[in-house]
């Protein structure tokens, strides 16, 4: 997607960057590691709480990165 820089480019960056570290976290062989299961956490509640706000604040949620973001399935 190739978006205009506008008030939503910092966002949707953290929102990447965000996934992406999840996404090292769960490819991670030692993801199984309770540390790991906390790192994961944290970044549900992140993940979770932008998307909330978004919400809250009638942000479309592709103009953030997660128009198909769900915390229970990509994150936990």
């Amino acid at each position: 997607m190739n978006y205009p820089i506008n008030e939503y480019s910092f966002v949707r960056d953290v929102v990447l960057l965000l996934r992406a570290n999840v996404a090292g976290i769960k490819q991670s062989a030692s993801s199984s590691f309770d540390f790991e299961k906390g790192r994961l956490f944290a970044y549900y509640e992140v993940l979770s709480l932008i998307q909330q706000q978004a919400k809250a604040f009638g942000i479309d949620m592709a103009e953030i990165n997660m128009q198909d973001f769900n915390a229970d399935r990509d994150v936990l």
